[in-house]
């Protein structure tokens, strides 16, 4: 992917898109190996080790390389007790816990040339709503890693359609933090994820609440000096940097993808439209925005914005915060 921003079509930029579910020829149809590391140091008096004609010695470290059996290429360093979790094994665990519903993968994909994966399910019945009028589309969305940086997770990665802005959300009960799963051998010889029916049941049952918290929103004026001064005071910067940074989502409010510039929904729109997809002339690269969007501190921002912008009182306090900033910003001119 040559892109230097993450654009509408995100998501299938980086992925293979599909209406079947054929695992094979897809982007992720390739394994991943443990393998021996060594270093060279300088010889150790006792030890019988290979040693080089520079008087260094070859020493197998404590740590293994996951490495790509296609490509050859390691694309992690994990510790010797590390369990590799195949993609095959992901996919195959995915499809047959939804066994019964009606579902596609949509989406296949990775970063770190690997190190990362997911996968997207589209399940029939629960991918498509609305928020007033506003369509989204919601994918069951797991990701997991062969380079030991994350634990296989699931969490609902809801999309706006009118600018591909996304959130992920989890449980019914405040959590947005992605849900652990675990894949395993049933007798039959399948793999399954533990509990993935009765998580997928609670994301979506979320969703609801999600919608109501968005339709208050919605319903919830917010004038442009108030949401100028409340990126100002969310991101509570006298930096160049923090200052630019808010007023550029000041103008995200005002006319990004689908936002009028008139109620707080506009305002939670333009923090999931910059932290979805960065700026226009990004240096970033697309697979770290995905990461900071769907995994990382980005997914984080959304998901405060949403919480702060639901409370009047935390609305009050963001606002008076950023004419502070206002005035330090006009004193230090």
């Amino acid at each position: 992917m040559n892109a230097t921003n993450v654009n509408a079509s995100q998501i299938v930029e980086m992925a293979k898109k599909g209406t079947t579910n054929s695992f094979e020829g897809s982007v992720l149809d390739w394994k991943v190996d443990k393998r021996k590391q060594f270093f060279h140091a300088p010889a150790r008096q006792g030890k019988s080790e290979y040693t080089d004609n520079l008087g260094l010695s070859l020493i197998e470290a404590d740590t293994l390389a996951t490495v790509r059996e296609d490509t050859g290429e390691q694309i992690g360093t994990v510790g010797k007790g590390y369990e590799v979790i195949q993609n095959s094994q992901l996919f195959e665990g995915l499809c047959n816990s939804l066994e019964g519903h009606d579902f596609t993968i949509a989406h296949m994909g990775m970063t770190d040339n690997g190190g990362q994966v997911f996968m997207q399910a589209d399940v029939g019945g629960h991918s498509d709503f609305s928020i007033n009028g506003d369509a989204f589309k919601g994918y069951l969305t797991m990701w997991s890693s062969h380079d030991g940086s994350c634990s296989t997770t699931a969490g609902d990665l809801r999309e706006r359609l009118a600018c591909a802005n996304q959130i992920v959300a989890t449980k019914a009960k405040g959590r947005n933090d992605l849900v652990r799963m675990h894949v395993r051998k049933t007798k039959s010889a399948q793999w399954k994820f533990n509990g993935l029916i009765e998580t997928m049941a609670s994301m979506f049952k979320s969703r609801s609440g999600f919608i109501e918290r968005c339709e208050r929103l919605i319903n919830t004026p917010m004038n442009d000096d108030d949401a100028r001064l409340f990126s100002l005071g969310y991101h509570n910067s006298v930096s160049s940097r923090g200052a630019n940074l808010a007023n550029h989502i000041h103008g995200l409010y005002r006319s990004g993808m689908g936002n009028k510039g008139e109620t707080r929904y506009d305002m939670f729109n333009a923090f999931t439209e910059f932290h979805t997809h960065g700026y226009a002339d990004s240096k970033r690269s697309a697979e770290s925005q995905i990461k900071t969007s769907l995994v990382g501190a980005g997914h984080r921002t959304k998901h405060k914005v949403l919480n702060i912008l639901g409370d009047s009182d935390r609305v009050k306090a963001t606002i008076a915060q950023g004419r502070i900033i206002e005035r330090e910003l006009a004193n230090s001119i």
